[in-house]
């Protein structure tokens, strides 16, 4: 049942905070670069956000934009949407300005509903941000659907 406020059929801010939680304890101690996590609702809008002491000052951009576009691009993953539109270059002329292709940013689907999605930023390494977020989804959300 959702809570006051709430609207049925998106990410809570309890998830949200489960999924922020989740994140950061695999990432505390790792001695890699910090990280800003954004998760979103289904339509793109914050539902919480952590930047961690010393993560680099582009990262909260770059992580609500993944998960803006993750809840509302046709794909489950921004890694999916950059694919789909490498094969069809005339289709990133065609999406919202604020969308972005880095990967990173995960949709949270259940039962087939979008509820939201994460968008994490700040690691070099091709596919960690995405993973990191499947970590906090998969928390949340056990039966999520992630790719």
């Amino acid at each position: 049942m959702a809570g006051p406020g709430e609207r049925r059929g998106e990410v809570g801010h309890r998830q949200a905070l489960q999924i922020i939680t989740a994140i950061l304890r695999a990432v505390e101690g790792d001695n890699l670069l910090p990280i800003t996590v954004w998760v979103s609702d289904a339509h793109g809008d914050l539902k919480a956000a952590v930047r961690m002491d010393g993560a680099f000052l582009d990262t909260p951009l770059n992580a609500q934009r993944k998960a803006y576009t993750a809840a509302r691009g046709g794909s489950r993953t921004t890694r999916e949407l950059r694919a789909r539109v490498d094969q069809a270059p005339v289709d990133a002329h065609c999406f919202d300005p604020r969308f972005t292709y880095f990967g990173g940013g995960v949709k949270v689907v259940v039962d087939g509903q979008v509820l939201g999605a994460v968008g994490v930023s700040g690691r070099p390494e091709p596919g960690e941000d995405e993973r990191l977020a499947v970590l906090g989804i998969r928390a949340a959300y056990p039966k999520a659907e992630l790719p």
